[in-house]
């Protein structure tokens, strides 16, 4: 799509990939990143990953591949320096809305806690129905890990995930599903990682990770059918106790607003709301 003879919207390639850095290196403002497992650059070559080039330069990025299937969160947004932000955005989304219109069933998806961001995709006609609830331990309740008759965890490997796999899809609605790619890229990053076996078979998992600040119990799941059981809550346990041996007694999680089981299991085991609550984004693409 040419703007002028100066302006073109086109889709990213490779030999995008320096200038991607810089942009990513430059704090403008006006730029959004989604928290992943992989950085905007290695979403490179998916589409759609639509980009603004003036004279040559790039200028503005849009990525939002799809993973899951259906399911494309914005995971880079920049609004770059030459064109106003809201301006490189419509620019942008029009271009992704055609794209995905082309497909079936594509719920676009953002997480924000920026006014701007947030004040552009409310424009869009995004519609926010959920939030993300902040909850941090901070060493003041050490739960009780009692292992469950027939229950054993131990250290996810990678021939795991196929069943892991099964376990995110049967646990959360699709925005939040994790793909075969995304758990594999998971594993590789996670400094604490679980499974869940009852009777020789996988029944949940856990993926924890590590920062400046702490731990960060970055995904938790058990299969619908063994939920309540106390499955989860040992799994919390034993990663708390993992993170304590470690000399680290400051962990972060989050989750769903809705999502009363997870909050009041968290809760129980002494984590605590920050006040930080970040709204999610949807738009169905027609």
């Amino acid at each position: 799509m040419a703007l002028n003879r100066e302006y073109l919207v086109r889709q990213a390639v490779m030999d995008d990939w320096d200038q991607l850095s810089r942009i990513l290196l430059d704090e403008n403002g006006f730029a959004h990143r989604h928290l992943d497992w992989r950085t905007p650059l290695e979403w490179l070559g998916f589409p759609p990953y639509f980009v603004i080039e003036f004279n040559g330069q790039v200028e503005s990025v849009l990525a939002c591949p799809p993973d899951p299937p259906g399911i494309g969160w914005i995971r880079f947004f920049s609004g770059g320096k030459l064109i106003p932000h809201k301006q490189a955005w419509s620019l942008l989304w029009e271009n992704v809305r055609c794209f995905f219109q082309r497909q079936k069933g594509i719920t676009v998806c953002a997480i924000t806690n920026q006014y701007w961001f947030r004040e552009i995709l409310e424009s869009s006609n995004f519609q926010s129905h959920q939030q993300i609830v902040m909850l941090t331990w901070q060493g003041s309740v050490f739960p009780r890990s009692e292992l469950l008759p027939g229950l054993n965890l131990r250290r996810m490997e990678k021939a795991d995930i196929p069943n892991v796999v099964d376990v995110d899809r049967s646990a959360f609605d699709i925005i939040w599903q994790n793909s075969e790619q995304a758990l594999q890229k998971a594993l590789s990053l996670a400094s604490v990682v679980t499974v869940a076996e009852m009777d020789g078979r996988i029944v949940g998992y856990q993926l924890s990770t590590t920062n400046l600040i702490g731990g960060h119990l970055a995904r938790l799941a058990v299969f619908p059918e063994f939920q309540g059981r106390g499955i989860g809550r040992t799994m919390v346990a034993d990663v708390i106790q993992q993170f304590s041996d470690r000399r680290i007694f400051t962990i972060s999680v989050n989750t769903q607003s809705d999502n009363l089981a997870s909050l009041s299991l968290y809760e129980k085991l002494g984590f605590r709301e920050t006040g930080e609550r970040f709204p999610v984004f949807e738009y169905q693409v027609l």
